[in-house]
C-alpha cells in the first residue's frame, strides 16, 4: 500500500441488507465515532467514487463505482458475485484502488493497497467465514521487534506447521505483520496493549483521568488493523481486570466495526448488567471437560474451591456465544524439573495437543485455540529471559513442540488403509481442511501425473491428482532442498519435514461469495496399482508401497516413523534373540565358565564377561570382545520415590539349558525389599527381570497443584544398568521405543529389544557415581566456607540429605580443584536469593535460586523446592588447577521471601575423572506434574509381587 493512504480511509467488508457483500468505506478519524467520518468530507465533494480490482496481472478485474452519502459516512460498493474471497486456505487478494471522480472528469486517488474480501458473521456458539464455520489452529505470538526478516521467517515455520491462527500477545501486531497474515493467510487475533490491569498491574481501569488513553490505544490499533482482511477479532487485553475505561474502548470499537467480533481475556470480570463479549475466550482447560462452556477464568486461576475429578473449579457462564481456547495445551516448559530430568516430556505434549485438537474439531460450539506460545523469550521483555514457552526456540529454530504441533494440526488424518478385489488401495482419509474440499487437492505422490479417486460415503465420485516431487531418493543436494521446502511451505501442504512425505495441497479457492460449503470430513482415496510411493499416516507413521509400472503394488509393512537402520529391530517381538540388525549380531560361543570366591561371582565365555560383587551383590562390570559395556546394575529405577541406601542380601546362581540364571536379592533401606533375576545366554542376551518383595513407603500422592491436580505416583518404573566410559551413539535411543542400541567408548554395546515385556521409555543420563572422586559434596573438606554458613539436614532430594546455606552477603565458599570443568547444583525455593560465581578470581555469572514465575503454575503448597538444579556450568578449560568461587550477594529477586544461598554438590570434569552413563530401561511412565490442562497417563505405582522385564543384548567391536 502507499505511503499515507491507510492512514485516510478505513475499509470495511460486510454482507449487504440485501444480500451480496459490500466494500464500505469510512474516513479515519480518531476523535470518537463522530470523528470517524470526518475523513469522508472531502469525498463527498466529488461527484462519484470509483473501485477498481485486479488479481493476477489482471487476470481477474472489476470496477465499481459508488456515491458519496448513499449512508452517512460511508460509501458502499456492492461487489460482483464472481468476486474470490479470501480464506487461510486461499489468500486472495486483490490490487484495489479508490479514486474520485469530480464534476469536471478530473480523479484523485484516495486509497491503494492489496485487500481480501471476505463475509464474516456470528449466528449463535458458530462464527462464520465465507459461509464456512471458523476452525482455528493458532499460536501465540509476540513480533520480533526491528527484525522484519526474522519474523517472515517465523511465520514461514508457523504455515509449514499448519497453523491458521496468530494471536498477538501483550500489544497488537504492525501494520506490517498484518499485511503478511494477509498475503500468507493467517487470521489474527488483534490485542490492545493492555495486560494485567488490575492483577499484577496497577489498577486504572476505573480512573477517569485515563480514560482517553484507553480510547487511544484501541483507536490507533483499529487504525492500523481494520482494513486487512487477516483480522478475526479484536481483544481489548490480557490478563486484565474489567472496568469503566475498558467498557468505553468497547463501545467505541462495536461503532467503529460492526462486523469483528469483541473479546476480553478475563470475561467473567464484566457485570451481568453491561453487555458480553462476542466471543469468550477461557485459558487452561482441562482437556476431559466440554470444550463449549463458558468458563470462569479466575476461577480457574485463583479459586481452588470444591474440586472435581480433573482438578478444576468450573464455574461458568450462561451465554450463547463461540468459545476460543486462547490458550490450550501449555507447552512442557511450565514443568521445567521435568525437561530436566527427562526431555521426553516434549514428544509427550503432542499426544495433549493432539487430544486439545481432535476434541475442538469435533465441538461446534468451539472456535479452536492457539498454543503459547509461538517463540521462547530473549529476555527483551518484561525480562522473561526464562520463558522456554515457545514451539520455536530464542534463537527462532524449532524445537520437538514444533514437531508435534505440525502433527496434531495436520488438515488431514490418515485413519487406515485396505486392499480391493482390482489390486489398488483404499486409504481412509479426515479432511481437516476448512475452507478446501478435497476434490480441488492434489496428493503429492510419485513423478508422473496419475488419476486417483476420491470418494465420500454414498456421494459423488471426485477426481484428483497423483503427482510426484521431484527427489524421492535421499541424496545430500534433496535434503537441503526439502530443508528449504519445509522452511517455505504453505498452509495445505500438510506441513511434511522431509520431500519423501507426500503432502495434501490446494489448487483453487473455496467456496464462492455467499455460498455456504458443506463440510466434507471422511473422504476415501482408491490409489491405482503399479507404483510405489509413500503416504503420511497419522502421527509419524508410515504405510509404505513396493511396485513398478509393470508390477502389482504390495504393501511393504506399516511401521512408525522410525531411523530406516531400526526397522529389523522394530519388527522383533518376544523372539529378538533368533533376528539380527546393525551391532545386533547373533554370537554362538563356548560353554560357560564361573569362577566363585568370597569376595567375587565371574560368569564368562570366549567373549562375554560378566563381574558380580559379593558384598553387593551387584554387577560391578559386563564386557562385549574385550570391551567394557556394563559397570553396574541391575537397579531399580523409580523417580518420583527417593530410595534408600542399597543393601544386597544374597547373590545366587545355577544353570539352565545353556543360560545361566542370576538371583540378587536386596533392599533400599527403610523404602522396599526387592529380588533381581538375571538370565544370561552364550549369544550375549541378557533378559532382566525385577519384582517388589515388600514395600515399607507410600507412592507418591495426589496433590493440588497451580492449575489442575498432579496424579500423584511415579514418573518413570523401570530397570537401570551403568555404562562404562562415553556413550559414543545411541541408535533409536528415543521416547517410547522398542528397539534401540548403545555403544560405548571401545565400540562394544547393549541392545535394548521388544522382549518378554514392552519397552515404554529408554532415556541415557550423566552418571557421575562411576567417579566417587568427581562429586564434591556440599560437606566435603574440598569446599572451604567463610562466613556465617550453616548446615541444613533435607532429606527430600538433596544429595546426601544435606545442604549449606548462607544469606550474609560477603560470605564465600571455595572450591580448590583439578580438572576442566565443574557443575555446580543446589536447590530452588522461595527463600533463596542471589550468589555471585567466579573462576580463578573472574566473574562469570550471577545466579539466582529462586524459582522463575513460568515454574509457579505447576507447584504445590510443600512442594515448591526444587532439588539438584544445576545453578552453574563452566566446560572447556586448561587442564589443571582451578578455584570455584561462589561469593553470597544477601538479594533477593522480587517475590522472593529471603536471600539464602544453597549449595548441595559439585561434579568435576577433566581426564583424571572417567565420564559413564546410566541407561534406565522404563515399563511405565507418566508426567504427574504437567497438569495446566494437559493430558497425562494414569498413576504410576510399584505393586508387591509384580514382576517386569526387558531383554537387552551385549554386542561386540564391529
Amino acid at each position: 500500500m502507499e505511503a499515507g493512504m491507510r492512514e485516510q480511509l478505513q475499509i470495511e467488508i460486510r454482507e449487504g441488507q440485501n444480500g451480496g457483500i459490500v466494500l464500505a468505506v469510512r474516513g479515519n478519524g480518531t476523535d470518537g465515532i463522530s470523528g470517524v467520518t470526518d475523513g469522508v468530507n472531502e469525498i463527498k465533494e466529488c461527484g462519484q467514487m470509483r473501485l477498481t480490482a485486479s488479481r493476477d496481472q489482471e487476470e481477474e478485474f472489476f470496477a465499481v463505482t459508488g456515491m458519496p452519502g448513499e449512508i452517512e459516512g460511508e460509501i458502499l460498493f456492492p461487489l460482483p458475485e464472481s468476486v474470490r474471497l479470501w480464506n487461510p486456505e486461499n489468500p486472495c487478494l486483490y490490487d484495489t484502488e479508490i479514486r474520485g471522480i469530480g464534476d469536471g472528469g478530473e480523479e484523485k486517488l484516495f486509497f491503494a493497497g492489496r485487500i481480501g474480501f471476505r463475509t464474516l458473521r456470528r449466528e449463535g456458539r458458530r462464527l462464520y467465514w465465507n459461509g464456512t464455520p471458523v476452525r482455528l489452529r493458532g499460536v501465540c505470538y509476540r513480533e520480533r521487534q526491528n527484525d522484519w526478516e526474522g519474523t517472515r521467517r517465523d511465520l514461514e515455520l508457523f504455515a509449514a506447521a499448519n497453523v491458521n491462527f496468530l494471536r498477538s500477545i501483550y500489544g497488537p501486531f504492525s501494520d506490517r505483520l498484518l499485511s503478511l497474515c494477509d498475503e500468507m493467510g493467517f487470521l489474527v487475533e488483534e490485542t490492545a496493549p493492555f495486560y494485567e490491569v488490575g492483577t499484577e498491574r496497577l489498577a486504572t481501569q476505573d480512573l477517569p483521568h485515563c480514560r482517553e488513553e484507553y480510547l487511544l490505544a484501541v483507536q490507533e490499533m483499529y487504525a492500523q488493523g481494520a482494513s486487512h482482511v487477516c483480522v478475526l477479532l479484536w481483544s481489548l487485553g490480557h490478563d486484565c481486570a474489567w472496568g469503566a475505561n475498558f467498557s468505553a474502548a468497547a463501545d467505541w470499537l462495536r461503532a467503529a466495526d460492526s462486523v469483528r467480533p469483541l473479546t476480553f481475556h478475563l470475561p467473567m470480570s464484566i457485570p451481568e448488567q453491561e453487555r458480553q463479549m462476542d466471543v469468550w475466550p477461557v485459558q487452561y482447560v482441562d482437556w476431559r471437560l466440554p470444550f463449549d462452556v463458558c468458563y470462569d477464568q479466575m476461577v480457574i486461576f485463583h479459586t481452588p474451591g470444591e474440586e472435581n475429578e480433573i482438578g478444576y473449579e468450573t464455574a461458568q457462564a450462561e451465554y450463547e456465544v463461540p468459545v476460543l481456547h486462547e490458550v490450550w495445551a501449555p507447552v512442557a516448559c511450565h514443568d521445567r524439573e521435568e525437561i530436566d530430568r527427562d526431555p521426553s516430556i516434549r514428544r509427550f505434549w503432542g499426544e495433549s495437543i493432539r487430544r486439545f485438537v481432535q476434541k475442538a474439531y469435533r465441538t461446534d460450539g468451539c472456535l479452536g485455540g492457539a498454543v503459547l506460545a509461538g517463540v521462547d523469550e530473549d529476555g527483551s521483555f518484561e525480562g522473561m529471559g526464562e520463558y522456554r514457552w515457545g514451539i520455536l526456540d530464542r534463537d527462532h529454530q524449532p524445537k520437538p513442540e514444533y514437531d508435534a504441533l505440525r502433527e496434531a494440526y495436520a488438515p488431514a488424518v490418515l485413519h487406515g488403509c485396505r486392499r480391493e478385489a482390482d489390486g489398488s488401495l483404499s486409504v481412509e482419509l479426515e479432511s481437516r481442511l476448512i475452507f478446501t474440499g478435497l476434490e480441488e487437492c492434489e496428493l503429492v505422490c510419485g513423478d508422473s501425473v496419475y488419476e486417483a479417486q476420491w470418494t465420500r460415503q454414498c456421494r459423488n465420485l471426485y477426481l484428483g491428482k497423483l503427482r510426484q516431487k521431484q527427489g524421492m531418493e535421499a541424496t545430500a543436494e534433496q535434503d537441503a532442498a526439502s530443508e528449504e521446502s519445509r522452511q517455505s511451505a504453505g498452509k495445505c501442504s500438510g506441513g511434511a519435514a522431509d520431500e519423501a512425505r507426500p503432502s495434501v495441497g490446494k489448487c483453487s479457492g473455496g467456496a464462492g461469495a455467499g455460498e455456504e460449503r458443506e463440510q466434507k470430513d471422511s473422504w476415501t482415496l482408491r490409489l491405482p496399482t503399479g507404483r510405489s510411493f509413500p503416504i503420511p499416516w497419522e502421527r509419524q507413521e508410515t504405510v509404505e508401497f513396493e511396485g513398478s509400472s509393470d508390477r502389482e503394488c504390495g504393501v511393504q509393512r506399516i511401521r512408525n516413523g522410525y531411523s530406516a537402520d531400526q526397522e529389523e529391530e522394530e519388527g522383533r517381538q518376544s523372539g529378538c534373540g533368533e533376528a539380527s540388525s546393525d551391532g545386533l549380531a547373533a554370537v554362538q560361543s563356548d560353554q560357560w565358565q564361573i569362577t566363585e570366591t568370597p569376595e567375587m561371582l565371574d560368569i564368562r565365555n570366549d567373549s562375554f564377561c560378566y563381574r558380580f560383587s559379593q558384598t553387593t551383590c551387584m554387577l560391578t562390570s559386563a564386557f562385549a570382545g574385550g570391551g567394557q559395556v556394563l559397570a553396574g546394575g541391575p537397579s531399580l529405577s523409580a523417580a518420583g520415590l527417593l530410595l534408600g541406601t542399597w543393601e544386597g542380601r544374597s547373590l545366587a546362581w545355577s544353570r539352565q539349558n545353556g543360560a545361566v540364571l542370576v538371583d540378587i536379592r536386596g533392599a533400599y533401606r527403610d523404602t522396599l525389599e526387592i529380588r533381581f533375576l538375571l538370565r544370561l545366554l552364550p549369544d550375549g542376551q541378557l533378559d532382566a527381570a525385577y519384582e517388589v518383595e515388600k514395600l515399607f513407603c507410600h507412592m507418591p500422592h495426589t496433590v493440588k497443584a497451580g492449575i489442575g491436580v498432579s496424579p500423584g505416583g511415579l514418573s518413570e518404573k523401570g530397570i537401570s544398568f551403568l555404562l562404562s566410559g562415553d556413550v559414543k551413539e545411541a541408535k533409536g535411543a528415543r521416547f517410547h521405543v522398542c528397539g534401540a542400541h548403545v555403544t560405548v567408548s571401545g565400540g562394544a554395546g547393549i541392545g535394548i529389544l521388544a522382549g518378554p515385556e514392552p519397552i515404554a521409555q529408554l532415556r541415557i543420563e550423566e552418571a557421575p557415581e562411576l567417579c566417587p572422586e568427581a562429586v564434591v559434596d556440599d560437606r566435603d573438606a574440598r569446599m572451604v566456607y567463610t562466613g556465617s554458613w550453616q548446615r541444613m539436614d533435607d532429606d527430600c532430594g538433596n544429595l546426601c540429605g544435606t545442604e549449606t546455606v548462607s544469606r550474609q552477603a560477603g560470605d564465600t565458599m571455595c572450591l580448590s580443584f583439578c580438572g576442566s570443568g565443574i557443575r555446580l547444583y543446589g536447590a530452588t525455593d522461595l527463600i533463596y536469593g542471589r550468589a555471585q560465581i567466579l573462576i580463578d578470581g573472574e566473574q562469570c555469572a550471577q545466579i539466582s535460586q529462586y524459582p522463575d514465575k513460568v515454574d509457579f503454575p505447576g507447584m504445590s503448597r510443600g512442594y515448591e523446592k526444587r532439588y539438584r538444579t544445576l545453578l552453574f556450568e563452566a566446560h572447556g578449560l586448561e587442564e589443571g588447577e582451578h578455584l570455584l568461587e561462589v561469593r553470597v550477594l544477601g538479594e533477593a529477586d522480587p517475590g522472593a521471601q529471603n536471600t539464602y544461598t544453597a549449595i548441595d554438590y559439585a561434579v568435576l570434569e577433566g581426564a583424571s575423572y572417567p565420564k559413564g552413563s546410566r541407561l534406565m530401561i522404563h515399563q511405565d511412565y507418566n508426567y504427574p506434574r504437567l497438569v495446566r490442562g494437559n493430558y497425562m497417563r494414569p498413576k504410576v505405582t510399584l505393586t508387591g509381587g509384580e514382576r517386569q522385564s526387558v531383554r537387552l543384548r551385549l554386542t561386540t567391536p564391529q
